[in-house]
């Protein structure tokens, strides 16, 4: 067994011992992050009409199946909605990263690919990408923007009656349900 030296401590350094150790993790940690992030969020190209690429050409050729198989069956027509559906939504994802003028390294190729993908998944990406830097911009200040859906602060909700608390807590409820269902 292999005996521990304890040397004495002041106060001052005990408490300061921990502390220490927890900023010098969390700096070590955010250090980490960020070479993380570096590596990964550089723009390039060709990655990104890559990206774009493979999500039409799937989307495309998912859409055929689907128009083609009608006449064999609804049920497989059925089936080659879900797979419509997240080639739908990665289409909005790449758009989303066009409007944050990230997926490609110039503003124009975002704009133009962003606008062609808004059509594909149904949002005008101006518009929307406008609204979304407003968001950014102002997100967490609830006296500018509070979101698409109004959340009340826990003060606000103290201070409704008990039937108020009540259809709040079913507003939510309901809406958690149906607006991803309407976002779709």
């Amino acid at each position: 067994m292999r005996s521990q030296i304890l040397l004495p401590a002041t106060p001052y350094m005990r408490s300061l011992e921990p502390r220490c150790l927890k900023e010098s993790s969390i700096r070590s940690l955010k250090e980490q992050k960020g070479a993380i992030i570096r590596r990964h969020a550089q723009a390039n190209n060709v990655k990104a009409s890559m990206q774009v690429l493979t999500t039409l050409v799937f989307l495309s050729l998912l859409w055929w199946a689907a128009l083609l198989s009608i006449h064999v069956s609804y049920w497989l027509t059925a089936a080659a909605v879900l797979p419509i559906s997240l080639f739908t939504v990665r289409a909005f994802a790449l758009m989303h990263e066009c409007g944050h003028g990230s997926l490609f390294r110039t503003q124009r190729l975002n704009r133009a690919f962003g606008f062609l993908l808004g059509v594909i998944s149904g949002m005008p990406q101006y518009v929307w990408s406008q609204h979304h830097n407003f968001h950014h911009a102002n997100n967490g200040n609830w006296e500018k923007y509070r979101g698409l859906y109004t959340t009340l602060s826990v003060d606000e909700y103290a201070a409704k009656t008990d039937a108020q608390q009540r259809m709040y807590r079913r507003k939510c409820s309901v809406a958690s349900l149906l607006l991803p269902a309407l976002y779709m």
